[in-house]
This record gives structure tokens, sequence and C-alpha cells, in this order.
């Protein structure tokens, strides 16, 4: 049986349908680079947003997950005491053992929470930006009776996220991740991807 629609018909459901509104993700510039010789040493992080007028992110934050292999270790007693000197907030779900050597140590997830500044709003785009040093720290490896045993940690990309403290700036969000000032709690925070 062939049924026939007007035109009329068809524009009365299109216009039934719901409108559904995504905002447009910002684009996500990141650069990373290790500071200092050592085993002790910085990882500065330079993170650049640049966004559509109907983002407003005066009230967000980057949130990296970093995935830390056991030849790595954040110490966050040494980090908190540098948040009066701007360092970033950050949070592990796990004890982190800064005594124990690569070989007994296991990888860890570490959230590191960092405001957004506005850097400047021109011909209808904005440029945001998080910019913050953290220390760390290589472990111990095993020894090797190899004298041309080297080994070599890399340090993986972090996962990046944007989490809004405004309730109408939602970006589609739809990862539960730890809250920075309260980490017992979930915030909704939304997935970048930064080149």
């Amino acid at each position: 049986m062939r049924r026939d629609f007007s035109i009329d018909t068809l524009l009365l459901i299109c216009l039934s349908l719901p409108i559904i509104y995504t905002q447009t993700l910002p684009s996500c510039f990141i650069h990373r680079q290790a500071n200092n010789n050592g085993f002790h040493r910085e990882l500065q992080t330079d993170i650049s947003l640049e966004s559509s007028p109907e983002n407003q992110l005066e009230s967000c934050q980057v949130v990296l997950a970093e995935n830390i292999s056991s030849s790595f270790y954040f110490d966050l007693d040494q980090i908190e005491m540098l948040y009066d000197m701007g360092a970033p907030l950050i949070y592990s779900e796990q004890k982190i053992d800064v005594e124990k050597p690569a070989v007994h140590s296991s990888s860890h997830l570490v959230y590191v929470y960092q405001d957004l500044t506005l850097v400047k709003s021109e011909h209808g785009r904005s440029s945001f930006a998080a910019n913050f040093s953290v220390p760390f720290h290589l472990r111990y490896h095993q020894s090797s009776t190899d004298q041309t045993h080297y080994f070599s940690a890399d340090l993986q990309p972090p996962n990046v996220f944007i989490h809004c403290r405004v309730d109408s700036l939602e970006l589609n969000a739809s990862y539960d991740i730890p809250c920075g000032s309260s980490p017992e709690k979930q915030c909704k925070s939304t997935a970048l991807h930064c080149v």
C-alpha cells in the first residue's frame, strides 16, 4: 500500500520533532615539557582552548587524568606545600609510596585540576589558558650487570577533561570524575581531544 504525503504533512512532522542543541567543544592544544635533570624534575604543562561565544569557560577548569607508570611518582605532600605558590590541585584515589623503587611499585592514576583563565576575546572567539608546573620524581630501578642496559621511562599523554561549575554549561558532559575541591563527590565532565 503506497501513501502519498503532502508537503504540508511533512512540514508538520518536521516541526513537531524536538530540536536538539549541542554546544561545540572548544579546540584544545597542549604542550608539555619535562624540565631539570636527574631524578627530581618538573613537568610544565600549557593548555590553550579556543572557544566560540556560546561556551563561557570562565567558570571551568581543566582536569588531567594522568596514568603514572611505576617509573615515576608525584609527591602529593610536596605539591600540597606548593599550593600557595600556584601549584594545581592534585588528587589520587590511592596512596603513593614515595620510598618504593620501581620494581616494587605499581602505576597510579592522578587527577590534576587547574582553573582556566581568559587570555583574549576577539572576532567572536575566546581564548582560555591553563599553565602550570608540577614536580615529579623518577624511581630507582633495579641495577643491571649489563653496562649497556639503560632504562627508558615515558610519561604518557594525559586524558584531558573540562569541568564547569555552572550548571547551564554542560558541554555534553558525560564522564564522572572526582571533583577537585571535594574528591569524594563525582562531577560531570567532558573529554577533550587535545593536539
